[in-house]
């Protein structure tokens, strides 16, 4: 007969038995969930990888897509990973396009050379990479119908300029361009003549200026031209002379030869030496904004306001004074 203490201990050593047989299911189930999960994300990732054009090296690789969707669903499908070199690589219009990572992160390693054939193979993979590189980034940095810098690589471009002018007390000067009535080329000739124009434009005031001179297409129909080490004295000549180069004669177009007026603000870093990058094409912009008022095809300069008159407060002055050229 089986006491009653010893019967109280096989019950507990029984439930403590299912109460693990539990825990065991249970944990091996969860790690089958985990494992099922890393599966199907593996396979779900070579199928997005092969949507896109591997090129690379034996120790570096870049995917490269023609749907930005396609290399946002890769980099999604690459996140859950741990310590993975991973960038993301963007157009200049802001649509993702590359993913730029270590090759074993998307393909098995390299193996050991067998033979000169494959060494010169990896060599021309690593030509591609290279060619591939430079070609994404120009893509991040250039507007695509001028090749002129864009927006973003003008900012960064002018933010390294002043800090150099001001490390050397010399001038750097902003020209805000804008083409005059370009709405009415595209509403009377069409939007191809628009672009023949924009290129046209975009290639006299490359030609206009010096080769360590810097022009973008800001949008649109506006530049901006940075000349840097400008001697302010003759900046306002320098304006009116790219003014002229392009004003001064007939773009021809795929219609008829259009002339082509073009108005300038111009702010010089001398002037304005205290301000950052946006506040000095600010200026520049404003002034541009007074020579569309004065007539437009024209140049105005942008001038930092006088010091404020203490002894008759009632008439302040102005934030900032616009001179003709």
């Amino acid at each position: 007969m089986i006491s009653p203490r010893n019967r109280s201990l096989r019950w507990k050593l029984a439930l403590l038995t299912m109460v693990g047989s539990s825990i065991g299911l249970v944990v091996a189930l969860i790690a089958s969930l985990v494992y099922n999960e890393s599966v199907a994300r593996e396979h779900k990732l070579e199928e997005l990888k092969s949507t896109g054009q591997l090129i690379g090296t034996s120790s570096v690789a870049a995917l490269v897509f023609d749907d930005s969707a396609d290399a946002t669903r890769v980099l999604q499908a690459l996140q859950f990973r741990k310590h993975i070199h991973l960038a993301a690589l963007y157009r200049g219009d802001g649509t993702l396009f590359a993913t730029y990572l270590r090759k074993a992160d998307i393909v098995p390693a390299a193996r050991e050379y067998a033979n000169e054939e494959d060494r010169r193979e990896d060599q021309q993979l690593e030509d591609r990479l290279v060619d591939a590189r430079e070609s994404m980034r120009f893509q991040a940095t250039h507007d695509v119908l001028t090749s002129l810098w864009n927006r973003g690589a003008i900012l960064e471009l002018l933010s390294v300029e002043l800090g150099r002018s001001r490390r050397e007390a010399s001038c750097t000067a902003v020209m805000m361009c804008d083409i005059d009535h370009f709405k009415s080329i595209n509403d009377r000739f069409g939007h191809a003549a628009g672009d023949d124009v924009l290129r046209e434009v975009s290639k006299r005031f490359q030609n206009a200026v010096r080769s360590y001179d810097m022009v973008s297409r800001y949008g649109g129909e506006e530049f901006v031209v940075v000349l840097n080490r400008c001697n302010p004295e003759n900046a306002v000549s320098r304006a009116e002379q790219l003014r002229q180069a392009i004003a001064g004669r007939p773009v021809a177009t795929g219609t008829e030869d259009l002339q082509v007026p073009v108005s300038i603000g111009l702010a010089l870093s001398t002037d304005f030496r205290n301000n950052q990058v946006e506040a000095l094409v600010h200026e520049a912009d404003m002034a541009l904004y007074a020579a569309k008022e004065d007539g437009r095809n024209c140049v105005r300069t942008a001038h930092p306001p006088a010091p404020s008159n203490r002894e008759n407060p009632g008439h302040p002055e102005p934030t900032m004074l616009i001179s003709k050229a």
